[in-house]
């Protein structure tokens, strides 16, 4: 009478470990699969300090040494969607932004829009970001973290932005649009809460909503960066 509760446990454990087996290797078969998406997309930007040839076409002498260069053409070849190039110096933000007709399209796609759980970087749908265009005045990026899972990409790394220390360090964040080459000072580093702070969430704001963005964001952090911004600036 024994055996066949023995061999119902058995079965049940080996349905746990082959359970837990394929969902470890279907993490990091995608996990595989989005450093390479990253890693083919990183074969067109030329970060700062790899190449200080004046040969090479797509230098820009007059512009900031510390933005990356950008083939945008390639990139577009692999997904019509790509948008702006985003970097941040010693992190592993480096990626490129993608921008769908929606803000759910890319929530759990990767930058060539294959399902992939950790997403990608992508712009709100909202903001102004094609060639000719004014860039909006709030820039919204969005992007994943996993604080549970031993995990670089997406925006893990913008925690290392809570200390104060490592922000007056690498003070800047780079975002490269196919006709332009943005720099983004940081004035302030804060947590939005999702149901009390979704007015932050405008690309396109009037003066007043703007000026609460801001009062929001400077009362919001701890620290002083000593950068005072104004309704003339773009965030």
């Amino acid at each position: 009478m024994k055996k066949p509760v023995y061999y119902v446990i058995l079965a049940l454990l080996i349905g746990v470990f082959l359970f837990a087996a394929y969902k470890v290797g279907s993490y990091y078969l995608e996990k595989y699969r989005s450093d390479k998406v990253i890693s083919d997309a990183t074969r067109f930007v030329t970060l700062p300090g790899e190449d200080n040839s004046t040969d090479n076409p797509d230098s820009d002498p007059g512009g900031d040494p510390e933005c990356p260069t950008v083939q945008f053409d390639e990139l577009k070849q692999q997904n019509e969607d790509v948008i702006a190039w985003i970097y941040g110096a010693n992190t592993h933000i480096n990626y490129p932004v993608v921008q769908g007709s929606d803000n759910d399209y890319y929530l759990r796609r990767d930058e060539k829009g294959t399902e992939d759980y950790h997403g990608c970087i992508y712009a709100d749908y909202t903001c102004r970001m094609n060639s000719g265009e004014k860039v909006s005045r709030n820039l919204i990026f969005y992007g994943h973290t996993f604080t549970d899972e031993d995990y670089e990409g997406g925006f893990e790394d913008l925690h290392k932005y809570r200390v104060f220390e490592f922000g007056q360090e690498n003070p800047y964040i780079y975002v490269s649009l196919a006709d332009e080459k943005l720099t983004y000072q940081i004035f302030s580093v804060w947590v939005c809460d999702v149901s009390t702070d979704t007015d932050c969430i405008q690309a396109n704001p009037d003066d007043a909503a703007f000026q609460q963005i801001l009062g929001k964001a400077v009362a919001g952090c701890a620290f002083d960066y000593g950068v005072d911004v104004t309704t003339d600036d773009h965030i």
